[in-house]
C-alpha cells in the first residue's frame, strides 16, 4: 500500500527518536496506572475523534471546551443566517477553518469518518474556467498556460522590474509538465530533495527503511534552511526568490524549513507547494474545467452545509454519560496522585467559578500556544516536550466572507462557478463557492444571496488583514470598516469592475485565527530545524509531542503533533496516537487489540516505535511482562 511523503518522514523521525533517545536514565518509579474517567482538554476535531474511539473501547470520558458557544476548534463554518441552511435553497454560510478535502488514499481515514458520520458531500471546485491572476496589475487566466507567453505580469528587467530576463523563458523540456516559468524554477530548485521520496512507493518493503533513511539524510542536510535561504544558496537571485513566493506562496512564508516546503510539495505529487495553503496560484494545481477534476487531479468535496456538520455530527455521536462541557477553561493540570499518576484538571468556569476534577489520564487536544498557558509543571513533562509546546511555529490566517445580494462573480461576461483566483493585492486569493451553484443548463438562480471568500490569507498577509478584524474579527459588517472597504477596492481592480457592479453587500465576517483566544494560530508550520533537532539522548521537537509525560498519564494530541499538520488528518492521527497510549499505559492488551481492529493504524506511525518510545519515556515494562491491570 503506498504512503505519502509525510508518512515516510514521520516512521523514519520516529524510529530515529527511539534509537537516540535509547538508555537515557529515567528519573522517576513507573507507576501503576488504574481504569478510570479521562479527561480530554479541547472540543475541536482531535478531541472529539479522541472520544468517540474511548467510547467504542468502553471507556468513560469527559471533554472539557474553553469556548462558551460551540464545539469544533478551528473547524469551523459561520451561517450569516445563524441557522444552517436548507440544501438546494440559500447556502448561507462560509467555512472560516478546513474547507475542502481531497479524495485521496492517504486520506482515507477523513473519508471513512466521513462515511460513518453520513455527512453530505458535494464536489468542490479547486479550479474553474475564467478564474483569474491578477499580479503587478496585469490580469491573466489562471486556467490558460503561461508557457511561450513571456513576460505576462512584467517583472523582467526590461519590463521595469527586477526579475532578470532569462527567468521568464526558461528551456523548457517538457512544456506540459510547467504551467508557469515560476513553476519551472521552483520544481527546478527542489527536485533533488524530492525525487527520493517519490520513488519510495515502489521500494519492495525488506529495503523500505534504508531507502528510507537515504531520502531523509538527503533532505535533513538542509532542515536548517529556511526556504528563502535554500533558495539563495541554490544560487538564485533575490529578486528571483521574492517573485516566486509572490507567485506561489504567501509573503514571508518562505521563512518556514524547506522540509515543510518539501512534504508539502509531494503532497499530491505535484511540483509546487500544499493546496490547503496555496489552492489560489497556478502551480499549486494542474487546470481543470468546471468538473474540477483533470486526468491527474484528484477528486476533491466539501460538506453540504459547511465542515461544522462534520463536528456536530460527531459530538451526536458522543452519548449523555460522556459529557462535554463549554465555557471550561484549563488553566492548570497537576499530578494528584504518583503511584497511580492521576491528574488533577483546575479550570475556570465562566462565571469565574475555580472547579477541579480528578481523571486517571488526560488527552490534550488544544492547539500547542493554548497549552503553553496551562500550568503542567509538575506532571513529568520532559524538557524537550516543553521545548516543543512554547517554540513549534504556526501559520497565521484569515478570511474575509462577504454576503452580497447576488452572485455577481455568476453575472460576469465570462461568469465564474467555483475556483480561486489570486493576486499579489493585499487580499491575495479569492474563494468562490462550490455549493449552490446554477444548473448546468439554466441561468442562475434569481435571488439567491451570495457568499464569497473575498480574501483568504496566510503568513504576513494574514497578519496585516488580520489586524483590521478587530477582536478576532467577530464584529458585524460596519459600511466604513477599513478591511471591507480594502477587500472591496481589491475585488473589484482584480475582477476589472467597479464596485457598483458587484451590487450591495448585506454583511460581512472576517476571522483571524491568531487572534482567536482558544487558538492563538492558524496551523503549525515549522521553521528550519524543528524536525531535525536533537539534543545527545534527546528525541527532538517533532517526536517529543509523541509520548506522554513520564507517568505516562497525560498525553498531548492535535494537528501540530501529526506529521499531516495544517491538515484533518493531522488531527485525527493525533487522536487516535493518544488513545494509543492510554492503552499502553493501562497495559490494555485487548483494547489495543480493539483499536487497530476497529480504527485501523495510522500510515505515520509504527506501532512497535510506538511502543519503545512509550517504554523510554514512562520506565514501564513491555506488555508481555506486565500484570494487566485491565481485564
Amino acid at each position: 500500500m503506498s504512503i505519502s511523503a509525510r508518512d515516510h518522514v514521520a516512521r523514519h523521525l520516529l524510529r530515529d527518536a527511539a534509537r537516540s533517545y535509547r538508555g537515557r536514565p529515567t528519573k522517576h518509579t513507573a507507576v501503576q496506572a488504574t481504569q478510570g474517567k479521562i479527561g480530554i482538554i479541547g472540543a475541536g476535531l482531535a478531541g472529539l475523534y479522541a472520544g468517540l474511539i474511548l467510547q467504542d473501547l468502553g471507556y468513560q470520558f469527559e471533554i472539557i471546551e474553553a469556548n462558551p458557544e460551540r464545539i469544533g476548534g478551528r473547524i469551523y463554518t459561520y451561517y450569516f443566517s445563524k441557522t444552517p441552511s436548507v440544501p438546494g435553497y440559500g447556502f448561507d454560510y462560509y467555512d472560516v477553518g478546513a474547507m475542502r478535502f481531497p479524495n485521496i488514499p492517504w486520506m482515507k481515514r477523513v473519508f471513512d469518518l466521513f462515511d460513518l458520520l453520513q455527512v453530505p458531500q458535494i464536489p468542490y471546485y479547486l479550479s474553474a474556467d475564467n478564474t483569474v491572476l491578477y499580479l503587478n496589475s496585469q490580469r491573466y487566466p489562471a486556467t490558460e498556460t503561461q508557457v511561450g507567453k513571456g513576460d505576462i505580469f512584467k517583472v523582467s528587467v526590461s519590463s521595469g522590474g527586477t526579475v532578470p530576463d532569462a527567468f521568464l523563458n526558461p528551456p523548457y523540456p517538457d512544456p506540459t509538465q510547467s504551467s508557469s516559468p515560476d513553476q519551472y524554477w521552483w520544481s527546478a530548485a527542489l527536485a533533488t530533495l524530492r525525487d527520493p521520496f517519490k520513488a519510495l512507493n515502489d521500494v519492495d518493503p525488506e529495503h523500505i527503511q534504508e531507502a528510507e533513511a537515504k531520502a531523509w539524510a538527503n533532505l535533513v542536510t538542509y532542515d536548517t534552511q529556511s526556504t528563502r535561504g535554500y533558495l539563495l544558496n541554490f544560487g538564485y537571485p533575490e529578486s528571483v526568490v521574492e517573485w516566486l513566493e509572490t507567485n506561489q506562496s504567501a509573503t514571508g512564508l518562505y521563512d518556514e524549513a524547506i522540509t515543510e516546503t518539501v512534504i508539502d510539495s509531494l503532497d499530491f505529487d505535484w511540483p509546487a507547494g500544499s493546496p490547503q495553503r496555496a489552492a489560489g496560484f497556478p502551480a499549486a494545481h494542474p487546470p481543470s474545467a468546471r468538473s474540477g477534476n483533470a486526468d491527474d487531479t484528484p477528486p476533491w468535496v466539501c460538506i453540504e452545509g459547511g465542515s461544522s456538520v462534520v463536528t456536530g455530527a460527531l459530538a451526536k455521536k458522543i452519548t449523555p454519560n460522556n459529557p462535554i462541557l463549554l465555557g471550561q477553561r484549563a488553566f492548570k493540570v497537576s499530578l494528584a496522585d504518583s503511584t497511580t499518576g492521576q491528574l488533577d484538571v483546575s479550570y475556570a468556569s465562566p462565571g469565574g467559578q475555580i472547579l477541579t476534577r480528578s481523571y486517571s489520564q488526560v488527552i490534550c487536544t488544544v492547539p500547542l500556544g493554548c497549552l503553553d498557558a496551562i500550568d503542567t509543571s509538575s506532571i513529568g513533562l520532559g524538557y524537550e516536550q516543553n521545548a516543543a509546546i512554547r517554540s513549534l511555529q504556526y501559520d497565521s490566517s484569515c478570511k474575509v466572507g462577504i454576503k452580497f445580494a447576488k452572485r455577481w462573480w455568476e453575472y460576469l461576461p465570462k461568469p465564474v462557478f467555483g475556483g480561486v483566483s489570486s493576486t499579489d493585492l493585499p487580499i491575495r486569493t479569492v474563494v468562490y463557492p462550490s455549493y449552490g451553484l446554477k444548473s448546468e443548463s439554466g441561468p442562475p438562480v434569481e435571488g439567491q444571496p451570495g457568499i464569497l471568500i473575498a480574501s483568504y490569507t496566510w503568513a504576513q498577509d494574514a497578519r496585516r488583514l488580520g489586524s483590521l478584524a478587530k477582536d478576532g474579527a467577530r464584529l458585524k459588517y460596519p459600511k466604513d470598516d477599513p478591511l471591507i472597504q480594502v477587500t472591496l477596492d481589491n475585488l473589484a481592480a482584480m475582477h476589472g469592475i467597479s464596485r457598483e457592479d458587484m451590487g450591495p453587500v448585506l454583511d460581512a465576517y472576517s476571522y483571524s485565527w491568531y487572534d482567536d483566544i482558544n487558538t492563538r494560530g492558524a496551523f503549525a508550520l515549522f521553521g528550519p530545524g524543528q524536525f531535525s533537532q536533537q539534543a545527545v539522548g534527546g528525541q527532538g521537537l517533532f517526536a517529543a509531542l509523541k509520548v506522554p509525560n513520564n507517568t505516562g498519564t497525560f498525553h498531548i494530541a492535535g494537528e501540530a503533533t501529526s506529521i499531516h499538520h495544517a491538515w484533518f488528518l493531522g488531527a485525527l492521527n493525533s487522536a487516535w496516537r493518544a488513545v494509543y497510549n492510554v492503552l499502553m499505559t493501562l497495559g490494555d492488551e485487548q483494547g489495543l487489540a480493539k483499536l487497530q481492529k476497529n480504527w485501523g493504524v495510522p500510515d505515520e506511525f509504527e506501532v512497535e516505535t510506538l511502543d519503545k518510545l512509550h517504554g523510554i519515556v514512562t520506565g514501564l515494562p513491555p506488555l508481555s511482562h506486565r500484570n494487566k491491570t485491565v481485564s
